[in-house]
């Protein structure tokens, strides 16, 4: 009996030293993973942090050789131009037929603007490049393999971001993202001037039924030296590899702007919107109406009645109560 009780006191008594050694290594791994976790966040601080310094101070624009003789204070319009491997050679054609009149566009509409597009894979000599900006004169062609301090960042940056990267560059003072595919209307050129005669710092535009989203990658501006805490934070995470890379879809670059950078814009913005105003309470109409149903601002090129047609507009949209829906 005595010795039953022995053998079982020694059971019990590995059980408890089992259970130790069972909690001590669940402690050390936990412990291990937290460390392992706060150290690569501490890289992907430090990284950003790197980044963002690195372009406070460098030297040229995010551009060309070229567009540094433009100095500071460049007020720049940006599109992406880009051909993934399953265009064909007719979309190739419209990508530089649609290119070559957003440029005439913007040259007339926009007289002391600069036109950047940022290209890559394109079937473009710099000879074609140079004869484009020697007759346009308000263009700047910026290969994106050619900016040295962002070498590689077609591996962890989607094509249609490419537009974003004048955000980060000190030569640039105000800025525009828009789409080669969409044409330059008197409608957004005189909101885009009374917004830049107000105190606001970002401009947004929606002009369809489609355009739900707070901010439309085509259509909206930036203020960069209005707010430099703002142009920073922006910069840091539009150059994080780690954000990225949960951007990737078609709509990425849209839900990149919805989460990182509508958050400062929603209070600090003029948008326009025919459609959405109460969707977006601090939205107002646009200064005009449209020439045509067709013609509302960020559509397709040709911009013909068949494609996408955006319907009526909701009354309390309007400018003036007596305006026609179907021109708001």
């Amino acid at each position: 009996m005595r010795k039953l009780k022995r053998v079982g006191k020694f059971l019990l008594l590995i059980i408890l030293i089992s259970l130790c050694l069972i909690i001590i290594k669940i402690q050390f791994y936990s412990f291990e993973i937290h460390f392992d976790e706060s150290k690569e966040l501490s890289l992907n601080r430090k990284n950003k942090f790197d980044i963002t310094e690195y372009l406070n101070n460098y030297p040229y624009p995010l551009c060309s050789e070229r567009s540094i003789k433009h100095g500071y204070n460049q007020k720049v319009i940006a599109v992406s131009s880009y051909e993934s491997d399953r265009d064909n050679i007719n979309l190739t054609n419209k990508v530089w037929y649609y290119t070559l009149e957003f440029i005439s566009e913007a040259k007339y509409f926009y007289p002391d603007w600069r036109v950047r597009i940022y290209y890559h894979n394109l079937n473009i000599t710099n000879d074609e490049i140079y004869k484009i900006e020697n007759y346009y004169k308000n263009v700047d062609f910026c290969s994106v393999y050619n900016i040295d301090i962002l070498s590689n960042i077609t591996y962890y940056m989607p094509g249609r971001f490419h537009r974003f990267i004048p955000i980060a560059d000190r030569f640039v003072d105000i800025y525009m993202s828009r789409d080669i595919d969409s044409p330059i209307f008197k409608r957004e050129v005189l909101s885009v001037n009374q917004w830049l005669l107000s105190d606001k710092i970002y401009h947004i535009m929606r002009d369809h039924p489609l355009h739900y989203d707070v901010i439309l990658a085509g259509l909206w501006a930036f203020k960069l030296s209005k707010s430099k805490t703002m142009t920073n934070e922006i910069v840091e995470n539009l150059f994080s590899k780690t954000i990225l890379s949960s951007y990737n879809s078609m709509t990425g670059d849209q839900d990149f702007l919805k989460d990182y950078v509508w958050p400062f814009a929603q209070n600090h913005s003029m948008q326009y919107d025919s459609f959405h105003c109460d969707l977006y309470p601090l939205s107002i109409p646009f200064p005009i109406s449209k020439l045509s149903n067709s013609q509302f601002v960020g559509c397709r090129r040709p911009c013909r009645y068949y494609q996408d047609p955006p319907g009526p507009c909701p009354i309390k949209c309007l400018l003036h109560k007596n305006e026609d829906t179907n021109l708001c």
